[in-house]
């Protein structure tokens, strides 16, 4: 930069907890001496908060598909994430097998969720869907859903995970 010239600087605030942070910066020239100085920036993490809702006649954070015949038929159920924050809200959901998982003969879950990620606008709702298609019998299908804010883990501070129990019967020719 010229002597008596400006520089415009950018800088993205992405803080990984809701929390008042502090950041400094010591800015320097090549040498890492010469014309340094130190930038002070504050800002404070948020949250984004999501709540899940029901259809009537569902079980909260349980999703019963019933009885399905195995012979091509599906049930389909679906339940509401909604962004109560003023911010938007990234999430995803994650299929987390139990020791009474049962998977179809081709490997994959019987259960179909859509969708598995995305955005939801400030104060806006998106609807997820659950497909249920067993292609073998058995008297208990179920596996767990994870809903949460994106790239929450179980030890994140202030990130949202809502658990959601899914499950249903398979019965060859129908019920």
């Amino acid at each position: 930069m010229a002597p008596g010239g400006s520089l415009d600087l950018r800088y993205a605030f992405k803080p990984r907890k809701a929390d008042k942070l502090v950041y400094e910066e010591v800015l320097a020239g090549k040498d890492g001496q010469v014309n340094a100085f130190s930038l002070l920036l504050l800002g404070e993490g948020i949250v984004p908060t999501m709540e899940l809702t029901w259809p009537v006649g569902l079980e909260h954070r349980v999703i019963s598909c019933g009885d399905v015949s195995t012979d091509g038929e599906k049930a389909v159920h679906s339940f509401t994430l909604e962004n109560t924050s003023d911010y938007d809200l990234e999430y995803e959901i994650l299929e987390k097998p139990s020791d009474a998982t049962h998977l179809n003969f081709n490997g994959l879950s019987p259960f179909l969720i859509a969708p598995l990620k995305g955005l939801v606008p400030p104060r806006q709702k998106t609807e997820v869907a659950v497909e249920f298609a067993p292609d073998h019998e058995s008297d208990l299908f179920a596996t767990q859903l994870i809903v949460q804010t994106a790239g929450a883990t179980e030890s994140s501070k202030g990130l949202q995970r809502h658990e959601v129990l899914l499950e249903g019967c398979g019965w060859q020719g129908g019920v």
